[in-house]
């Protein structure tokens, strides 16, 4: 468990797992209270209408997302990256 705190990337992701499983526990607990399993004929307008925005709204999130994260050089390639040009850099002097 110790590898978890080693660095605020991994806590951050940590958050993140638990804000998500609260969220859903909420959405639930909201459609519960609200009885939307129950009223699904009188909400199936709505719930078609929504659906197209939702895949506006997911598709954007995802190319934002993919943008966003391959703009972004993981350590281990840059690391690999310094290493590959150092090991080159050794044997053109050599």
């Amino acid at each position: 468990m110790n590898f978890f705190y080693d660095n605020w990337l991994s806590l951050w992701g940590t958050f993140g797992w638990w804000v998500m499983m609260s969220l859903t526990m909420l959405i639930g607990l909201l459609a519960g209270r609200r009885r939307w399993v129950q009223r699904v004929d009188e909400l199936m307008p709505q719930i078609r209408r929504l659906t197209w925005w939702m895949l506006i709204v997911g598709l954007g999130c995802g190319i934002a997302s993919r943008r966003s994260s391959s703009s972004i050089a993981s350590p281990a390639r840059r690391r690999s990256r310094s290493w590959a040009a150092s090991a080159t850099a050794c044997r053109g002097s050599a």
